[in-house]
């Protein structure tokens, strides 16, 4: 009988085991993020010549977060610069927290206004050719339940 028992004690060790093991990776996973596009709006334009200028642009990231845990996460804020074309035309942060729910995609649009001469020059190409490529660099800050905050680089490029 003690045999048994032993048996039946050992099986309940290797099913809490596997089990933890299982919620473990379930529950620490990092969230995936990737931009998914960068759109601009043309605020403000002046003529020079017969060609509009812009002068003023919003260049805005979508940026998409998921979530593959099984618990919520919290995204705590988040750090980042755009180049177009290998030029650095600013940067910008995220900073009202939000949740992320389990195994769920969330899409931000934070925006960077470009005025100034050197990043409106970068971004000739968009408006003349209608192609130019832009990377995103920065890191994205969250905060996983029993793991705690983590940082996540991201660095990603895309066609405009």
């Amino acid at each position: 009988m003690n045999y048994k028992l032993a048996l039946a004690a050992i099986a309940l060790v290797i099913v809490i085991a596997l089990a933890g093991v299982w919620v473990w990776d379930n529950i620490s996973k990092p969230p995936e993020v990737s931009v998914a596009g960068v759109d601009y709006r043309i605020d403000e334009k002046t003529s020079i010549f017969v060609v509009e200028i812009p002068t003023k642009v919003t260049l805005l990231l979508n940026v998409s977060i998921y979530n593959p845990n099984i618990i919520p996460i919290t995204v705590t804020g988040a750090d980042y610069r755009l180049y177009v074309n290998n030029v650095s035309v600013g940067n910008g942060s995220i900073k009202e927290p939000f949740v992320l729910e389990a195994r769920s995609t969330t899409t931000v649009v934070p925006e960077i206004s470009l005025s100034g001469m050197d990043a409106l020059a970068s971004f000739v190409d968009v408006f003349t050719t209608g192609k130019a490529k832009a990377r995103v660099e920065g890191t994205v800050y969250v905060d996983i339940p029993l793991i705690g905050p983590q940082p996540i680089t991201i660095s990603q490029e895309k066609s405009l």
